[in-house]
């Protein structure tokens, strides 16, 4: 992790692409007008982030934290490194993004938030996954498996 501050002006500062220092200062305004107070740290260089400027579980870029983030827990502040708030943030950016009933509005949902299908095929497979061991199907035993576990052997 490094200082999303410190990202965010190296891309501005070293980058040979207009629009890529266009994108970091933005970033950069949105981080110290909206996320610096939001979490309410003193010193703004000290927030870690991703190579490319992200925070939190949820990998927030800064414009994103201000327009998605919520105060998940009811502690009156937006913390992306905590559970309930990150969980929540991500629950909002994906509804605010179309995610609805169908598997369509889904795959539009996480597309909203990386722009890779091979990104949002993994994501949604992943869920998947998850949903099928909060409710595994009912298994019955066979005859055989039913005799072997609960009758008592003569000895």
């Amino acid at each position: 992790k490094r200082p999303v501050l410190t990202t965010l002006f190296s891309m501005f500062a070293f980058s040979r692409s207009e629009r890529r220092q266009s994108w970091a200062l933005n970033e950069a305004r949105a981080f110290i007008a909206g996320v610096v107070p939001g979490i309410g740290v003193e010193d703004p260089f000290l927030v870690p982030g991703s190579i490319a400027g992200a925070l939190g579980l949820c990998q927030f870029i800064s414009s994103s934290y201000v327009e998605f983030a919520v105060d998940g827990n009811g502690d009156n502040r937006i913390d992306l490194t905590e559970d309930a708030d990150a969980i929540m943030s991500i629950a909002n950016y994906l509804k605010r993004n179309g995610w609805g009933k169908s598997r369509h509005s889904h795959e539009r949902a996480v597309w909203a938030y990386n722009h890779s299908r091979a990104y949002v095929r993994a994501v949604l497979a992943y869920a998947d996954a998850q949903k099928k061991l909060r409710n595994p199907p009912a298994v019955k035993p066979s005859a055989k498996q039913k005799s072997k576990h609960f009758v008592k052997k003569p000895r």
